[in-house]
């Protein structure tokens, strides 16, 4: 049996990694957020919604199903029949991706209008459906990197092929243009993909399995990533569909912001999933204090976060992308909210994944994303882009309410209300300390001003409501 690679120092080539991208996407994004026009940058949001629902057609569920079954087969010494799985996720992926992009390609003109209004940049269009299926090739070689727990490669190769994607864009943007930025960008791709496939060359070439073989075992995961884009990627489609370029790129500044809490809220969460598997056979009692002090500990954390953004987001808009993005500070407002739910959810949902059936995480994406469409048709004509993040919001709470409820049903467990009523407290007494004053200060000093006040204040408050439930800042953080 082969030795199993150390969950700690697993997690923190993830970590590591995903911090170091998200500081060079930002870096990066700063950059041509300012050079680029607002019609330029939609057409670099399009690439962005293209990417994300490429792997929806063309995956089948198979990198999860790869996920769960690659390492017990490895465990086993059956490394074939790995092999075997691996290689058909990417087969598939390949060959049914590229399909799709032929596709696109012959639909290229009304996609061009479709999302941007115009048929000027035609032939970028294209450009970007191609650079958008080899990126999900890319995401492929990667996930089978995650089958086959081989973290630490991956984890480099992905920092790597990012920070090239950027340096090779921004390089030949100065040289060529808009052009050169799209070239360069597809030529990063391309690098990481060589280099991912090196890496997994002794898995990525056996013989395929049937679809009609695999299917039947990873059609719930497919279902499930299906359900999962629909509430996390529409919004931008749905804004590209419906409002004018201009529009797509605020939001996608604002986006792209969030996304960067996202990393952090999502590292917060990671090492608690094995935790509850190891305590699920040991006891409720143990189980029930794990539940009891990990939902104060990431509640706080993720509020900070989330509402920490709405706070500043009037200045972090304009730090992030100029002047002209002013109109994206509501944006930003409303999506730190549901991010903050939505990393509530998150961790409702990691508890609902190891002491429930599957079906009741199927039911919390049904819920969450019928909700969220509904949510998008009510608000999206009142409220505009803002409605769009605020439909976001209220699916998430629906989610959170629905796991929240099973939890209690299946497993015994309720939250503590002290877990959300001081973080919710911690919140508004930072965003009001900020909002009132930072207002009326220049630009640089409220932020510096804003960001130390609103950690000082909201600190404040959930130690003086939570010293006395979790019986000191020591123990809280032991989490034992």
């Amino acid at each position: 049996m082969k030795p199993r690679p150390n969950l700690l120092v697993s997690s923190g080539h993830i970590a590591g990694s995903r911090v170091a991208v998200a500081l060079v996407s930002f870096a990066f994004m700063a950059y041509i957020a300012r050079i680029l026009t607002k019609e330029e940058m939609a057409l670099f949001a399009s690439l962005q919604i293209l990417a994300s629902w490429f792997p929806i057609f063309c995956g089948f569920g198979l990198p999860t199903l790869c996920i769960r079954e690659v390492p017990g087969l490895l465990a086993r010494d059956d490394e074939e029949t790995a092999r075997r799985l691996v290689s058909s996720q990417i087969f598939y992926r390949v060959i049914v991706g590229g399909i799709g992009c032929l596709i696109l390609e012959f639909l290229a003109a009304p996609v061009s209008k479709l999302i941007l209004d115009t048929g000027d940049y035609l032939a970028h269009i294209r450009l970007v459906i191609v650079t958008a299926y080899l990126m999900v090739v890319l995401d492929g070689l990667r996930l089978a990197h995650t089958a086959l727990q081989r973290f630490k490669p991956s984890s480099w190769i992905f920092f790597t092929t990012q920070t090239v994607q950027r340096v090779l864009a921004v390089t030949l943007f100065l040289t060529m243009g808009l052009w050169g930025y799209f070239i360069g960008f597809l030529a990063g791709t391309i690098l990481g993909i060589i280099m991912m496939a090196y890496s997994v060359r002794d898995f990525i070439f056996g013989a395929p399995q049937p679809l009609a073989s695999l299917f039947p075992r990873s059609r719930m995961y497919w279902l499930h990533n299906i359900l999962r884009s629909t509430y996390m990627q529409l919004d931008q489609t749905v804004i590209a569909v419906f409002f004018d370029p201009s529009a797509l790129a605020e939001f996608f500044v604002a986006k792209k912001l969030v996304s960067y809490a996202l990393v952090l809220i999502e590292a917060m969460n990671q090492p608690i999933l094995p935790r509850i598997a190891e305590l699920r056979d040991q006891g409720g009692d143990r189980l029930k204090r794990f539940y009891y002090k990990t939902s104060h500990v990431v509640t706080g954390f993720v509020a900070a976060v989330g509402l920490g953004l709405s706070a500043l987001a009037p200045w972090l808009v304009v730090a992030y992308g100029g002047e002209k993005y002013t109109d994206a500070g509501p944006i930003l407002a409303a999506l730190g909210v549901a991010a903050a739910v939505f990393g509530m959810t998150q961790f409702q949902r990691g508890f609902v994944l190891q002491l429930a059936p599957p079906r009741f995480i199927v039911g919390q994406e049904i819920v969450i994303s019928v909700s969220t469409i509904l949510l998008y048709a009510a608000f999206a004509p009142l409220l505009g882009l803002v409605g769009i993040a605020w439909a976001q919001t209220g699916g998430f709470l629906l989610g959170f309410a629905y796991l929240i409820f099973v939890l209690n049903r299946k497993a015994g467990l309720k939250p503590s209300p002290a877990a959300y009523i001081w973080p919710a407290l911690a919140s508004l007494g930072m965003f009001l300390a900020v909002r009132g004053v930072a207002g009326g200060l220049a630009f640089l000093p409220a932020l510096i001003v804003g960001l130390i006040l609103g950690a000082a204040v909201f600190l404040t408050v959930i130690w003086l409501g939570w010293r006395g439930p979790l019986g000191g800042i020591r123990s809280w953080l032991r989490l034992d």
